[in-house]
């Protein structure tokens, strides 16, 4: 397998070839139809480059035959690459492809006499989102639904394998609870004619202002999170202890053990250990025992990408999928490197502190940073072998494959340095 080498996130000939494989095949199946309007110059640039992908995919596939191209086995090759190129333009949708009037019954039914004379006047599927997908809705004739909402929407090709089943009742604690979240209207499981789970909720105001790697350079919005965060990890544990499915994890020395024992198998089966991973498992063996057993709510990915922000305060937290039982300091060293790019470390903990935050130390906050990013790294690296496998034919997967890992990795060699320097 030939590789390529880029620093520190070594990639193969293999991962680029799958990599440009959706890419074209999105080109083709969903872009150029909706250039029908378009200049006859801009179509038949797009489909120039759809070629061109393809042809990439050829050259790089070809890099893996065992032994190179031959006189006998090029026409048998150059045949794969047109029926490669046909089967694009011919894939079906990635995502769920939803009939709305089959969306409406299934609503409708499920409303019963509430459902009144409920009809769907918009529907728009929003990009974005890895794990589910998100969709706003507008209807008129059913009262006892706003005009418009949000459905999230169970998607078979999710990097995290979770359902909005289990989210719902997360979602449905914390807006009891206070916390800033979109309200949760109904959930309607995965046995219905439609054949897959969603939930809806309110339609909140703001939109989302940058990701993990980039976020909005804001005290004030900074020091909103700070007070929304603290709330979350003040959910009463009365609250979440009835909701069976919510694990512990990454708590007890032992739970983190076992899972750092799991992120170096995940990292040695799939051949993507490097000194910058070897490094941070080294660390995290090494401080383990130092780490508090504190318990709370914890949301799991408090990326910018899952706020919405409505001018300085904070419009919705979102995404809830991830969340279970587990030590605060996760979510803080989660979104530490993002809060320094616009305050002040000790400044936004004195917020979270004021806002009914517990305590914790700078060390538990530095140990789940690094904790975090290689989580993040061995997540990451398996979505990148579905890509590989032709299980994950997504193109926002690609994108977050080629572009955010080497950033993670980056992140994560900076905690590292920070660390160090700390001891």
């Amino acid at each position: 397998m030939s590789g390529f080498d880029n620093r520190f996130a070594p990639e193969t000939s293999e991962n680029f070839a799958a990599y440009l494989k959706v890419a074209a095949t999105t080109l083709q199946r969903d872009i150029l139809p909706e250039l029908a309007g378009a200049s006859s110059l801009a179509k038949s640039n797009a489909n120039e480059v759809a070629t061109i992908l393809w042809r990439l995919n050829w050259h790089l596939s070809s890099l893996q035959i065992k032994d190179g191209l031959t006189l006998k086995n090029i026409g048998e090759q150059e045949a794969q690459f047109q029926s490669a190129y046909d089967e694009g333009k011919n894939a079906e949708q990635a995502r769920i492809d939803i009939d709305e009037k089959s969306l409406e019954r299934v609503i409708a039914d499920h409303l019963g006499p509430d459902a009144g004379q409920f009809e769907i006047t918009d529907f728009q599927i929003i990009p974005g989102g890895r794990s589910k997908l998100t969709a706003f809705l507008s209807q008129v004739g059913c009262e006892a639904l706003p005009g418009e909402f949000v459905l999230r929407i169970d998607w078979a090709s999710s990097v995290t394998g979770t359902t909005v089943k289990d989210e719902f009742a997360v979602l449905r604690m914390v807006y009891d609870a206070g916390v800033t979240v979109p309200e949760p209207l109904f959930l309607i499981s995965e046995d219905n004619p439609l054949g897959f789970a969603f939930i809806a909720v309110t339609k909140s105001a703001g939109k989302p202002l940058g990701d993990i790697f980039q976020p909005p350079k804001s005290k004030k919005v900074a020091l909103n999170l700070a007070r929304e965060i603290a709330k979350i990890h003040a959910v009463p544990v009365t609250a979440y202890n009835t909701i069976d499915h919510l694990a512990e994890i990454d708590v007890t020395g032992e739970q983190l053990l076992g899972r750092l024992q799991e992120f170096e198998g995940t990292l040695s089966a799939l051949e993507s250990s490097n000194f910058i991973s070897d490094e941070a498992i080294r660390y995290l063996r090494s401080n383990i025992a130092k780490i508090g057993e504190k318990r709370s709510l914890v949301h799991g990915d408090l990326g910018y990408h899952n706020y919405l922000i409505d001018g300085k305060s904070v419009g919705a937290v979102l995404d809830w999928e991830l969340a279970h039982i587990g030590n605060p300091a996760e979510d803080l060293g989660y979104i530490k490197a993002d809060i320094e790019q616009s305050l002040e470390w000790d400044e936004f903990m004195t917020a979270y502190k004021d806002g009914g935050g517990p305590n914790v130390s700078e060390l538990e906050v530095e140990f789940y940073q690094i904790w975090s990013l290689l989580r993040l790294y061995c997540l990451l690296i398996q979505a990148r072998k579905g890509v590989v496998m032709g299980m994950l034919e997504d193109i926002s997967v690609v994108r977050v494959c080629l572009d955010s890992i080497p950033r993670l990795l980056q992140s994560l060699s900076s905690a590292l340095v920070a660390a160090s320097s700390a001891e």
